[in-house]
């Protein structure tokens, strides 16, 4: 009696301790957040090198405000990475062709832009070969370079990433673009949080394809002369 009791209370105790550990691990990579070597899945949340820095741009490409952003890369000589949508590089797979062809890299954001927190292994598997594919067929782009929309991956996206072979990247700078603060709010608060190392997360599109980046594209010039000035110089990700 006394060895069952125990035994069940032994039981209890264990599966208390797992559902608090997965009520602690849906928290963590539920938020949207720059998280960094965690349990099972580590973050690139940096670069290597002195005084380096990489831009990336989420959620394109976007017909207007990419070759926008591409144009002020080039002036300045700087690379950056896009994450780009599989829906919008089936759209406009030239642009995609520019991006490479000016010396930028591109990763995966997924297809539709689905947030992948509490969706099942095979329709996080499916959004990712779909952008892929996507890419392939656009440019012949091999990338495992991932981002997950929103930075909210939820249980099973560590689980695919690890059997893809895929890289997932966040960001350590986020200014919050896409809350339109105002161009000058946008390139105070990269210049403000820059570290050395720093991935800096900026949208060049956005996932219906209706929203500005007007103000991004106002405020890169002082972000890449505040930068340059400081001696930074901008690596594209590699994978």
């Amino acid at each position: 009696m006394i060895a069952g009791q125990r035994f069940r209370s032994g039981i209890r105790a264990a599966a208390t301790i797992l559902v608090s550990l997965a009520v602690v691990y849906l928290l963590l990579y539920g938020r949207p957040s720059a998280l960094e070597g965690r349990l099972l899945l580590p973050y690139a949340t940096h670069v290597t090198g002195a005084r380096t820095v990489a831009l990336t741009f989420d959620d394109g490409p976007d017909p207007v405000y990419t070759r926008q952003v591409l144009d002020v890369l080039a002036r300045y000589k700087a690379t950056a990475t896009f994450f780009v949508l599989g829906r919008h590089v089936d759209a406009h797979p030239e642009l995609v062709r520019e991006i490479l062809a000016a010396g930028h890299a591109v990763g995966n954001h997924s297809y539709s832009h689905a947030i992948l927190r509490g969706v099942w292994p095979g329709e996080i598997a499916t959004e990712l070969r779909l952008a892929d594919v996507a890419l392939v067929r656009a440019a012949g782009a091999h990338t495992r370079l991932l981002r997950h929309p929103g930075g909210m991956q939820g249980a099973f996206l560590p689980l695919v990433a690890l059997a893809g072979g895929w890289h997932v990247v966040v960001w350590s700078v986020d200014p919050r673009d896409y809350t339109h603060p105002g161009a000058e709010e946008i390139a105070r608060r990269v210049l403000e949080e820059i570290h050395p190392g720093a991935i800096v997360l900026l949208h060049d599109g956005s996932p219906d394809g209706n929203q500005s980046r007007r103000q991004t594209v106002a405020a890169l010039p002082a972000i890449l002369e505040g930068l340059q000035s400081r001696g930074y110089r901008f690596v594209p990700l590699a994978r």
